[in-house]
């Protein structure tokens, strides 16, 4: 596949697991190494963890 096709080409990738199975890591180091690549952010209904930012992380809404 030439680098032609891939720019004119989107694709959505998704990546699908249990918690704890490495799929955030993936998609960092995906996104770091390869261009062209960005992450969606998702939503959650959980509090969230030090350090995450509503809008970086993930959208945080509450169970209502």
């Amino acid at each position: 596949m030439s680098d032609e096709s891939v720019s004119s080409s989107p694709v959505i990738l998704v990546l699908a697991g249990p918690a704890g199975s490495g799929k955030t890591t993936l998609c960092e180091r995906m996104v770091a190494e390869i261009s062209g690549f960005s992450r969606v952010v998702t939503s959650t209904t959980r509090e969230p963890r030090p350090g995450e930012v509503n809008g970086r992380d993930y959208h945080f809404f509450s169970a209502e």
